[in-house]
Order: structure tokens, then C-alpha cells, then sequence
């Protein structure tokens, strides 16, 4: 895939160049793959692809009139389902780009889970997005030959933030203070934005969030990749059963929905949520800690409690409302920070996020994991299916 020179500007996804750094290598499919000018009649087939699951990431088997051939995004073009036949409506090229770990790259542009790169020696072409990570999210530190990446999996607290119907609503504004000295005022509730909820959040008698020890909050884990859900779907067992054998004892689960992309929309509040099966599987897994990228583990549209009740009482925090999970790679351990403020006695506490891994050989052993099919549809962009 590729991005547009001059009509992209006005294409819906287009953003302000941004700088990334690439987390796991991709090899470009193609050499000379289709491109395409404003108003050209393409060629389209009946190989369709829904990009990681998600219903919302379609794209398209063209072929140009240069007999050229490509994945295009569905909004890239005019057709009809039962037509072999669709126009353009924009400029676009079907370009890759080959990177390897460590690249920068200025992002462009972003459809249907893909990227419009362009490396330091000027190449550009589209790369997947969860192969990258904005720079203002990660930080080095180097000891020797090691190298420790630190990722920021946390929401902005700030003014016009989402927050959970009927939970305090988050205002900050200045305090008096004397010039040049500046004092804000923060009205928030224990679980604005990225938190964890301690057992006294649900269960009776339940523990407070100063009554666990620190090493509660920081330890290993993985992440398990579950897109392409609809609006409050339930997430079953099977989304679970090939990570759970990866999960380090007493160690994080992280459920990544992509449900973040949804942060200040109505939509948000409506994400898919933990089956009853599914939270007892968790259980017995023996995890210290599940979080998702999402509003609740439970179903906030349907009000449902039993997979807070399940994990609190069984003395397993929740981490919600985490952010740019696509940072990670399925099913490789990790390290996490999830400390909270030190806030006596209360039933959760806002908390900056953070993950961790020493750079090294495992790591790249492990980039496999990133592309396990999550359906039947989830292919390698550069097959046709």
C-alpha cells in the first residue's frame, strides 16, 4: 500500500507529520504495485481483506490500467460488491516500505491500520501500524550493549477527558497563587482516566489500594490482541487460550481491543467486555493484574459487575482505560509499572502506566507472535486472500 501525493491532503485520515521509531522489522511485498490517479477506472476482485479483523479496516484487490495490481482501502475508490469495476477517488500508490527495529520514520498518514512512512533516506510507503511507536512515547536507557525501551500506556488527565457515567466529572483549572508562582486545582475521582482498581472498589471489606505491597504494581506480562470487535461484543476463551501458556506466573494480562481509538467519543463507551467464561479462565490462569484498553471489563452499555466480582474477588486488580497497546507485541513478556498515588485507604487510584523491555535476542525471537492471525481473514498484507 501507499499513500497519495496531492488529493490524500483530503482524505479523512490524513494528520500532521508525526516522528516514529520501528518495534518490529517488515519486508515490502511488492516492487512495481498499482497506483492510481483521481477518477481512474480500476479493475477490483472478489479478494477482500479486513485488516487484524476489524470489520472497519476493508481493503481492496485492484489492479490499474498497467495491469499493475494492489490492496487498496475501500474508501480509496467508488464500487459496488457485485461490480469487477471502481473508480478512484483519490490519488494513492500501493508502495511498502521495508524497515528494521530501531528506523525512525515521519508518519503521514494513517488508513485502515497502515502508515505512510518516510524513512531517513527519503523511501516512503505504507508499513503496519502496530510495527512502530511514536517517539514522544518512548524513552532509552543504555547500560553496555543493552538497551531498556520505556513505552507511556496512559491517557492525558485533563479537562473534556472521558470518564465513567456518573463518576466525578474531571475539571482542573488555576488556583490563586501569588506571580510568578503557579498552583492548579484537580478535581478528579480515583478511577479517571488510566487507573487500577484496588478490591474495596467492588467487593465488601475488600483491600484498599495502600494495602497492597509495591511489588503488586510492578511485574511481568504480556498482551493479548483481540480486534476487530463491535460495539459492546462480548470477548470469549478462544481470544485467550494460545497467549495464556506465554503469561508469566502471577504476571499481567493486557487485553488490547483498539478500543482507545474511540477515547472522547460517544463510541467509547460502548466496548466489547469479558464473558463470564472468559473472567474464570482468566482466573485460574493465576494473573496478578488484567487490564484493557477500554472503559471496563465489564459491559458499561449493559451495566453488567461479574467480571469485577470475579477478579476483585479473587484478589486480581484491574488496570482500565489503557492506551497505544499496538507499542507491544503479542504474546512477548514485559515488564509494567502500574503504581498508584499513594492514597490511603481508598478503592483505586489514577496511575501512568508504563512498559518496559530489555533489548535483546528474545525479543526478536518472539516478532512471530505479532503476527499471529487473529481470524481467518487476518492474512500478510502482501498475500492476496
Amino acid at each position: 500500500m501507499s499513500n497519495e501525493s496531492e488529493a490524500g491532503a483530503n482524505a479523512k485520515t490524513t494528520r500532521q507529520s508525526r516522528m516514529y521509531r520501528v518495534i518490529a522489522d517488515y519486508q515490502a511485498s511488492y516492487p512495481d504495485p498499482l497506483s492510481m490517479r483521481a477518477g481512474e477506472p480500476l479493475e477490483t476482485s472478489e479478494k477482500v481483506e479486513y485488516w487484524n479483523g476489524n470489520p472497519e479496516w476493508m481493503w481492496i484487490w485492484c489492479t490499474d490500467r498497467r495491469g499493475k495490481s494492489g490492496w487498496v482501502p475501500k474508501d480509496a475508490i467508488d464500487y459496488h460488491a457485485n461490480s469487477t469495476t471502481g473508480i478512484a477517488r483519490y490519488d494513492y500508490t500501493a508502495m511498502e516500505l521495508t524497515v528494521a527495529v530501531g528506523d525512525e520514520l515521519v508518519v503521514e498518514r494513517e488508513e485502515s491500520g497502515w502508515l505512510w512512512c518516510t524513512d531517513q533516506q527519503g523511501k516512503s510507503g505504507w508499513i503496519p501500524a502496530d510495527h512502530v511507536t511514536e517517539k514522544r512515547n518512548i524513552s532509552f536507557e543504555t547500560s553496555g550493549s543493552m538497551r531498556t525501551e520505556y513505552l507511556d500506556l496512559s491517557h492525558q488527565i485533563e479537562n473534556g477527558m472521558t470518564y465513567f457515567p456518573g463518576d466525578p466529572k474531571p475539571y482542573i483549572a488555576p488556583a490563586d497563587a501569588t506571580p510568578p508562582w503557579r498552583v492548579t486545582q484537580l478535581h478528579i475521582g480515583t478511577h479517571v482516566g488510566t487507573h487500577i482498581d484496588a478490591a474495596s472498589h467492588f467487593i465488601p471489606h475488600g483491600k484498599t489500594i495502600s494495602q497492597y505491597p509495591l511489588e503488586r504494581f510492578l511485574l511481568p506480562g504480556i498482551v493479548v490482541p483481540v480486534p476487530g470487535r463491535n460495539d459492546d461484543e462480548p470477548i470469549g476463551v478462544h481470544a485467550f487460550e494460545q497467549y495464556l501458556t506465554a503469561l508469566p506466573a502471577h504476571g499481567a494480562l493486557l487485553i488490547r481491543t483498539g478500543w482507545d481509538d474511540y477515547w472522547k467519543t460517544e463510541r467509547y463507551l460502548r466496548h466489547p467486555y469479558l464473558t463470564r467464561e472468559t473472567t474464570q479462565l482468566l482466573v485460574g490462569s493465576g494473573v496478578s493484574i488484567v487490564g484493557i484498553d477500554a472503559l471496563n471489563v465489564d459491559s458499561t452499555a449493559q451495566g453488567t459487575d461479574h467480571a469485577h466480582a470475579a477478579l476483585l474477588g479473587n484478589d486480581i486488580l484491574i488496570v482500565e482505560n489503557l492506551t497505544r497497546l499496538h507499542q507491544l507485541l503479542p504474546g512477548v513478556v514485559y515488564q509494567f509499572s502500574f503504581l498508584p498515588l499513594a492514597l490511603s485507604g481508598l478503592d483505586g487510584s489514577p496511575i501512568r502506566a508504563i512498559a518496559w523491555h530489555t533489548g535483546g535476542e528474545d525479543l526478536a525471537q518472539s516478532k512471530a507472535y505479532s503476527r499471529i492471525p487473529q481470524n481467518s481473514t487476518d492474512v500478510h498484507r502482501g498475500e492476496a486472500v
